[in-house]
């Protein structure tokens, strides 16, 4: 958002001025409106005449230097404070992370529209940095400030924001296999976009800078379309079930699989088969941990993985 003196100060100032010159010319005006009955324009002063021309120069220039301040008050860049500077010291670092995981899954898999995914996202938010790099250093402000991420949306982080991956996280981007890090990736960045579309569309109002009103309208559409194509390639690669072995616990001899499927409505339905009861005349509850479940590394180390 600009600052500076309002538009209308600036109009009422010059407003001032022509009024003043009109004063300072009302006499000659009357004079010669006294006489009109008996004496035409011919009949004026010459100093009158002569003195024509450096009243219009005078109306001109200060027409000109009001057009000018108001040009100059109306162009005062944002400010550091600004919501302009906050979404773009923001959206800088969350678009740092994504390309980030971008280029860890685009040398890693081996799946050519992967690659093609990753690249394109990597080039499109690499790009989008520059530009509000840029913004930043017309405006003479530095490229981090000292408030809080997303203070200026009126609720400060001091963690890392939302749709962000942790550090757990992009660890295990970096060291799974390269089929279970295409999912990995995907899942991951499908949150990071979903959380990046909020902050595209708060900036929009308060702004009246095109260049970022525009900015932020081209993340929202083209985040939305990657989302959409995202969720399709995770449903293609994982399927509609998938079995998982079940491991016994306490000491128990018990094993089974257990079977995971999507279920009409939404949600996980999961058929259980087990093995190796102590007594199969007794009914066992199971207990199932809702939102976590096991990515298996490439050396056969499993670690807990919230994202299915």
């Amino acid at each position: 958002m600009r600052t500076g003196v309002p538009l209308g100060a600036v109009k009422s100032k010059t407003a001032r001025a022509f009024k003043s010159l009109r004063r300072e010319l009302a006499p000659e005006d009357a004079a010669w409106e006294k006489g009109r009955g008996g004496a035409s324009r011919k009949d004026r002063s010459p100093s009158s005449r002569q003195n024509t021309p450096l009243v219009l120069l005078a109306v001109v220039s200060l027409s000109a230097a009001g057009v000018a301040l108001a040009l100059l008050f109306a162009s005062q860049p944002p400010g550091n404070d600004s919501a302009e500077a906050g979404f773009a010291r923001d959206m800088i670092v969350h678009h740092a992370q994504a390309v980030q995981m971008a280029k860890i899954i685009r040398d890693k898999t081996k799946s050519d529209s992967m690659r093609l995914l990753a690249l394109d996202i990597s080039l499109t938010q690499q790009g989008q940095i520059g530009i509000m790099q840029g913004w930043l250093q017309v405006w003479g402000l530095r490229v981090t400030g000292l408030k809080p991420a997303m203070a200026w949306m009126g609720h400060p982080s001091d963690g890392l924001m939302p749709g962000m991956a942790t550090p757990d996280e992009l660890d295990r981007l970096f060291r799974l296999p390269p089929d279970r890090a295409d999912v990995l990736f995907l899942r991951l960045m499908i949150s990071h976009h979903e959380a990046a579309i909020p902050m595209a569309k708060a900036i929009r109002k308060p702004t009246d800078e095109p260049e970022v009103s525009q900015l932020a309208m081209s993340i929202i559409e083209s985040q939305r379309a990657e989302i959409e194509t995202m969720k399709a390639m995770v449903d293609k690669m994982v399927g509609d079930s998938a079995d998982v072995d079940l491991e016994p616990a306490s000491g128990s001899g018990t094993t089974g699989t257990a079977t995971l499927s999507k279920a009409k409505g939404g949600g996980v339905k999961a058929v259980v088969k087990v093995s190796g009861l102590p007594n199969s005349a007794k009914i066992y509850l199971a207990q199932i941990h809702s939102g976590t479940c096991a990515e298996e590394e490439g050396d056969g180390a499993e670690h807990s993985h919230s994202h299915h």
